[in-house]
């Protein structure tokens, strides 16, 4: 899995929450089966404190390449959600 953090870049938004771009990509024959482990990641993910924003995209050409969108508090409730291990890849 890759990831990337990002703070806000644009003038007079809150720069102070963690946004994290995740990608993922099944092998070949395995997305319906990845794709239904990590949808059963959503919601506890949404749940968990400091975590602001959890959305999952599924790629158009290809049903096996995942995009997160996620917003955290801050750099601890980001870290606290990796040590969960809810994370695909975890």
């Amino acid at each position: 899995m890759e990831l990337r953090g990002y703070n806000r870049g644009e003038a007079g938004l809150r720069a102070d929450t963690l946004f994290i771009i995740a990608r993922a990509v099944a092998r070949r024959g395995a997305e319906s089966r990845v794709r239904r482990e990590i949808e059963a990641l959503v919601a506890p993910t949404r749940a968990e404190p400091g975590c602001l924003r959890y959305e999952l995209f599924v790629g158009r050409d290809n049903p096996g390449d995942f995009l997160f969108v996620q917003e955290y508090r801050d750099e601890a409730a980001f870290e606290s959600h990796l040590r969960r291990g809810t994370s695909p890849g975890c």
